[in-house]
């Protein structure tokens, strides 16, 4: 009936192998029952808080804005600000304005501005933190996210190039500007 044949120890080594493998799987849900304060999070056994924590309804992200001549805000083509990957450029970002490199970190994206002919339009880089409502953003088409404010970290012109007229008002400068900033 049984043409098997088993080794001796085989089946222990199978049934504790299969235990071993269930345990591991069955491992982090004794995280859950834990209070919110103990529970740890560790490799290999990860139970992914990421997608249980709470989110708020708004973002603040900083980012960078070229404003033409008439005064409105553009986003710029990533591959002005980006020399590795995306990730890495905001982390940089986000410490040169935690640090108070910002207006360090806008000459130099206006340098490379000035040498994007693409880019002759834009006659200055400003680094801006936006406040973004995470539900428009989900349900925004492509090219109509806008942030529900705005402020200006830094900003640098670029060189050669006339400059946008100065607003005195800064409550009006900052409505007038994300009324026309898309960000996508």
């Amino acid at each position: 009936m049984n043409d098997v044949s088993w080794v001796p120890g085989e089946r222990r080594r199978i049934a504790t192998l299969g235990a071993a493998v269930l345990g591991a799987m069955l491992y982090p849900v004794l995280q859950n029952l834990r209070p919110r304060k103990e529970q740890v999070d560790g490799f290999p056994l990860s139970y992914y808080p990421m997608f249980r924590q709470l989110r708020k309804q708004t973002v603040r992200i900083i980012h960078v804005l070229g404003t033409d001549v008439a005064g409105d805000r553009h986003r710029l083509p990533t591959e002005i600000l980006v020399e590795d990957a995306i990730n890495t450029t905001r982390h940089q970002l986000n410490r040169a304005v935690r640090e108070g490199r910002a207006a360090e970190y806008a000459v130099t994206l206006a340098k490379k501005v000035a040498s994007a002919p693409a880019l002759g339009h834009i006659v200055r880089v400003d680094i801006v933190r936006g406040r973004f409502d995470l539900d428009v953003c989900l349900l925004a088409g492509p090219g109509q996210i806008r942030p529900t404010d705005i402020v200006e970290v830094a900003s640098a012109p670029v060189a050669d190039r006339p400059q946008p007229p100065v607003v005195e008002d800064d409550d009006a400068g900052d409505q007038a500007s994300s009324d026309s900033e898309v960000v996508s």
